[in-house]
C-alpha cells in the first residue's frame, strides 16, 4: 500500500501515518536507502516493505538494516489490529534469527498480529549482534505457543529505547511486554500494555518488561497488567535467575499482578542464582499485599515498594538517575508531574543540589525545566553579610540558574564594611539616569525627580520607584514607575463655509461625533445632502477639524404643459435642462397644432407652456371614373401627402394613371401628392390590342410583324426580331427570348433579370393555360410549371423583366412595383395584376 497522496493530503500534513486499506500478507522491496553512522538501511514507508525485511531475513539475509520513515498500519486504521493477516516475525525461529538493526525513529507500528507461532512479536529471535531500537508498537494483538514478546519474542542481542501498549499472551512459557525471554540488554523501554497466559505450568514465567530473564534490564517501567495463572509473574520479570542477570534503576506501576498458584512480586516473580534486582520500585499503594520480590535467594538491594506520593517526586527520578546516590547521574529519567518519564530537551534530567552553610545542608532537586527552589537566605554573623550561593568554581548560583549536574553550592558570606554595590536608577523606558557605589548597608538614593515624556495618547507623572529603595545588600537595579493620565484634544465641526458646528474635547483613543446631521440650504439650481466629513473621522489622536461636504443635486421644477384650458401634461425638469414636448401633439377640433409657448429649452423655475393652435384648411379630393363618375371624395389638410388609391378594374383596358383636370399624370395607385387646393382625380386606360398568332410546339415556326417566340427546336422569324432555341444564334434588331438550352441558360435554373423588350400586342393569351398564378402582396407565385421549360416575366411595355428555365413545378419571385404583368411559360401566357 503506497501513501496515498491526493486524497489524505491533509492528514499527511497532521500525521505521518500511511495506511488506507489493511495489510493483505504481501511484501514489496523498499525504493530508498540511506546511511546511518556510516551503515547502510533500507527506509521502511509500509506494511509491505516491513514484511519484505521479515522474508528476507527469514531467507537467509539476515544482516540487514531497515529504518522507519513514518508510522505502519498494518489494520485498516491505528484502531484496529489486522487480524486476517497473521505476521511473521523478521527472525522467526531459532535457526533464522535476526542479526540487523531495527531502528523505528520514533514512529509506530500499528496493528500487528501474531498467534500460533513457537515466538511470537515484531521479532522473533534476536541475535546477540541485532538491534531493535526506538520502536513504539501499538495496538498490536502478540500470541505465541512458547515465547511471546511485545517487540521481541527471543531477544539475545540489545532492545532499547521502545514501547508497547498492545497485549501479549503466550499459551505456554515466556510471556513479556518487551521481550518473552531475555538473555541480552533490554533498557530504557515502557510497556503499559497487558501480559497474560491462557494455560498453567510450573516453569510459565510472565513480566512486565521480561518473562524470562538472565540479562540486563535497566532503565524501564511498566503500568501494563500482568494477569495468568503461571508459577512466576511480576511487574518487572517473571524469573530472574543467573550471575548474568541484573535488573536495575527500573519500576513497575501495575494496578493488577493476578495469579493463582504463582510466586509473584510486585519486582520479580522469583530471583536466584546469583540474579540481581538493584534500585527498583513498584507502587505499593496500587500492589497491596505483595512483597518486591516473590521468592528471593539472590541479591536484592534497594528493591521495594513506595507510595504513590514519594513515586510522583522529582526526588524518586534522582534516585533512578544514581542508583539512589551509589553511582554518576545518568540523566536518564526526568518528572514532569506524575511517574519519571524518560528526559529530552523539554524534559531535562533530574538533578541533586546540596545548599550548604557551613555544614547545615539542604538537599534540593531540580524539575524538569532544570530550575531549583532555593532556601531563605542564612543569617550571617555580626559585621558580615551573605553574599549568595556559590559553586565549586567560585560562580555564583541563582534562581534562573539552570543546572546540568549533582552539585553542591555553598553559601558565601563577606565582611559588610567594605562591601559596595553597585546601584542603578533607571527610567521606565530603561534610560539610565544615575549609577551609584553604595556601601553595604547604606539607602541609596536618587537625586531630583524623574520624569518621562508625553506621548501623544499619555501624559506622565513620577510615582516612585518600583522598589522603595532600601539599605543596600547586593547590586540592585531601581526603576521608576509613573502614573499616567490619557491626554485630552480639541476636535472642532466646521460647516462647508467655516462656521463652526461643534467644538469639544475627547480622551486620546475615543471617537469623536457631531450630534446631528449638518443641512445646507437650497438655490435655485441646487439641493444639498449632506455626505461626510473632510478628513474623514478618525479616532482622536490630535487636535482636530472636520469639514462637513454636501453631494449637490438640481433642482428639479415642474413643466406644465396646457391645452387651453386643460391640463396637458406635467414633467420634473432637472433645472438648466430642457422639457421634452409630450407626444402625441394635442388635438382641437378644426384647428392645427402648431407648437408650444413659452420656450422650455431651459427651466430655471415652475413653468406653465401653453399649446398654440391655428385654424386647419381641408382641401375636397374628388376621384373620378373614366366615364365621369364620383367613385371616392375625401376632405385633406391643405399642403400634406395623399396616397394615390387603387383603380377599379376595366375589361379588355389597361390601367395607366390618375390624372388631374388639367390632364397632368399624377402617378399610379400607392404614389403619394402633396393636396395644395381642391383636387379632381380622373382613372385613365388605355385599351388592350390583341393579333392573330399561332403557337407551334417542336417543329412548328410563328411569325408576326414584329416579334417572334422560338420552342425547343423550331424558329420564328420576323422583321425586327427573331428568338433561337436548343444550340442555334440569338439575334434580334430589338429583343429575343430563349428558351430550353439556349445559351442564357443558368447552370442551376433560375431567374435572370433582362433587359431586352419584345411586342407584347404579338403575344397570344393562353385560353387554358397549364399553370397557375397567384399574387400575394408583391410576390408572384407560379404552380404546375413544366420543368425544364423556358419562362419570361414582362411588362405591358414589353420589357423582359425576369427569364429563366423551371427548376420546380412550383416557384415565386418579388416584383418591386404594383401593375399588369404578363407571364409566358414556353408558348402558354398568362397575364396578371399586381397591387
Amino acid at each position: 500500500m503506497k501513501p496515498i497522496k491526493s486524497l489524505f493530503l491533509l492528514l499527511a500534513l497532521l500525521a505521518s501515518f500511511s495506511f488506507g486499506a489493511a495489510w493483505t500478507g504481501s511484501n514489496s522491496e523498499p525504493e530508498n536507502m540511506k546511511k546511518i553512522d556510516g551503515k547502510s538501511f533500507y527506509v521502511i514507508t509500509t506494511p509491505e516493505e516491513l514484511a519484505w525485511i521479515a522474508a528476507q531475513v527469514n531467507n537467509g539475509n539476515n544482516a540487514i538494516n531497515a529504518v522507519l520513515a513514518n508510522d505502519i498500519v498494518f489494520g485498516a486504521n491505528t484502531s484496529t489490529v489486522n487480524t486476517t493477516s497473521a505476521w511473521t516475525p523478521i527472525g522467526k525461529d531459532s535457526t533464522h534469527t535476526f542479526k540487523g538493526i531495527l531502528d523505528g525513529a520514533g514512529f509506530s507500528i500499528y496493528g500487528v498480529y501474531t498467534k500460533g507461532s513457537n515466538y511470537g512479536g515484531l521479532v522473533g529471535v534476536l541475535a546477540k549482534e541485532g538491534v531493535v531500537r526506538n520502536v513504539n508498537m501499538k495496538k498490536a494483538s502478540i500470541n505465541a505457543l512458547n515465547y511471546a514478546g511485545g517487540l521481541v519474542a527471543y531477544n539475545f542481542g540489545t532492545v532499547s529505547g521502545c514501547t508497547n501498549s498492545g497485549s501479549v499472551s503466550s499459551n505456554y512459557s515466556y510471556s513479556g511486554g518487551i521481550a518473552g525471554y531475555n538473555t541480552g540488554t533490554v533498557s530504557n523501554c515502557t510497556n503499559s500494555g497487558s501480559v497474560s497466559f491462557s494455560n498453567y505450568s510450573d516453569y510459565f514465567c510472565l513480566g512486565g518488561i521480561a518473562g524470562y530473564n538472565t540479562g540486563t534490564v535497566s532503565n524501564c517501567t511498566n503500568s501494563g497488567s500482568i494477569s495468568a495463572s503461571s508459577k512466576y509473574s511480576g511487574g518487572i520479570a517473571g524469573y530472574n535467575s543467573g550471575s548474568s542477570a541484573i535488573i536495575r534503576n527500573s519500576y513497575s506501576v501495575a494496578t493488577s499482578l493476578s495469579t493463582t498458584y504463582a510466586l509473584r512480586g510486585g519486582l520479580v516473580g522469583e530471583n536466584k542464582s546469583s540474579a540481581q534486582v538493584i534500585n527498583c520500585y513498584y507502587d505499593s499503594d496500587k500492589l497491596t499485599g505483595l512483597s518486591a520480590i516473590g521468592s528471593n535467594s539472590a541479591t536484592a538491594t534497594n528493591a521495594t515498594g513506595l507510595t504513590t506520593a514519594n513515586m510522583q517526586r522529582d526526588q524518586f527520578a534522582w534516585i533512578l538517575n544514581t542508583t539512589n546516590g551509589t553511582e554518576a547521574n545518568s540523566k536518564t529519567w526526568s518528572r514532569n508531574g506524575g511517574y519519571p518519564i524518560f528526559a529530552n530537551a523539554s524534559n531535562l534530567p533530574i538533578y541533586k543540589v546540596i545548599f550548604n552553610d557551613d555544614g547545615t545542608t539542604s538537599n534540593r532537586y531540580t524539575n524538569y525545566q532544570g530550575l531549583v527552589t532555593f532556601p531563605s537566605d542564612p543569617e550571617p554573623a555580626e559585621g558580615y553579610m551573605f553574599s549568595g550561593w556559590f559553586n565549586s568554581s567560585n560562580v555564583k548560583v541563582k534562581s534562573s540558574t539552570v543546572f546540568s549536574a549533582d552539585q553542591t553550592v555553598n553559601a558565601v558570606y563577606i565582611e559588610a564594611s567594605n562591601v559596595y554595590f553597585a546601584v542603578r536608577f533607571f527610567n521606565a523606558d530603561t534610560t539610565l539616569l544615575d549609577s551609584q557605589s553604595v556601601q553595604y548597608g547604606k539607602t541609596p538614593a536618587y537625586a531630583g525627580t524623574p520624569t518621562l515624556p508625553s506621548t501623544a495618547e499619555f501624559s506622565y507623572a513620577f510615582a516612585g520607584w518600583h522598589v522603595e529603595p532600601t539599605a543596600a545588600t547586593e547590586d540592585f537595579d531601581y526603576y521608576a514607575t509613573y502614573t499616567q493620565t490619557t491626554n485630552s484634544y480639541t476636535v472642532t465641526f466646521l460647516d462647508y463655509d467655516g462656521t463652526k458646528l461643534q467644538e469639544s474635547s475627547y480622551l486620546y483613543g475615543a471617537t469623536p461625533g457631531y450630534a446631528k446631521t449638518p443641512t445646507r440650504a437650497s438655490t435655485v439650481a441646487y439641493d444639498y445632502t449632506f455626505a461626510g466629513w473632510n478628513p474623514a473621522v478618525v479616532k482622536v489622536v490630535a487636535n482636530a477639524e472636520y469639514k462637513a461636504i454636501y453631494d449637490s443635486s438640481l433642482v428639479k421644477y415642474t413643466v406644465t404643459f396646457m391645452n387651453g384650458s386643460e391640463v396637458f401634461a406635467t414633467q420634473q425638469v432637472a433645472y438648466g435642462t430642457s422639457a421634452t414636448a409630450p407626444e402625441p401633439a394635442p388635438t382641437r377640433d378644426g384647428y392645427k397644432f402648431i407648437g408650444w409657448t413659452p420656450s422650455f429649452a431651459k427651466i430655471v423655475g415652475d413653468l406653465t407652456v401653453s399649446a398654440l393652435f391655428e385654424e386647419l384648411i381641408l382641401r375636397d379630393v374628388l376621384i373620378y371614373s373614366d366615364d365621369g363618375k364620383v367613385i371616392d371624395t375625401a376632405k385633406v389638410e391643405e399642403n400634406t401627402k395623399y396616397v394615390l388609391p387603387d383603380a377599379p378594374e376595366k375589361e379588355g383596358y389597361e390601367f395607366v394613371g390618375w390624372y388631374d383636370g388639367d390632364g397632368n399624370k399624377l402617378g399610379m395607385p400607392g404614389d403619394t401628392i402633396t393636396v395644395t387646393g381642391d383636387l379632381k382625380i380622373t382613372a385613365k386606360y388605355e385599351e388592350i390590342k390583341f393579333s392573330s398568332s399561332s403557337a407551334n410546339s417542336s417543329s412548328s415556326v410563328a411569325q408576326s410583324s414584329s416579334s417572334a417566340i422560338a420552342s425547343s427546336s423550331s424558329a420564328m422569324q420576323s422583321s425586327s426580331s427573331m428568338i433561337a432555341s436548343s444550340s442555334s444564334a440569338m439575334q434580334s434588331s430589338s429583343s429575343a427570348i430563349a428558351s430550353s438550352s439556349s445559351a442564357e441558360q443558368s447552370s442551376s435554373s433560375g431567374v435572370s433579370s433582362s433587359s431586352s423588350s419584345e411586342d407584347p400586342d404579338a403575344l397570344h393569351f393562353s385560353a387554358h393555360p397549364r399553370f397557375n398564378l397567384h399574387v400575394q402582396n408583391r410576390t408572384l407565385q407560379i404552380q404546375n410549371a413544366r420543368i425544364g421549360s423556358a419562362f419570361a416575366v414582362l411588362d405591358l411595355q414589353g420589357r423582359v423583366l425576369r427569364r429563366g428555365v423551371v427548376n420546380s413545378p412550383e416557384f415565386s419571385m418579388e416584383l418591386q412595383n404594383a401593375g399588369a404583368y404578363i407571364v409566358r411559360i414556353d408558348s402558354q401566357v398568362q397575364k396578371i395584376r399586381v397591387k
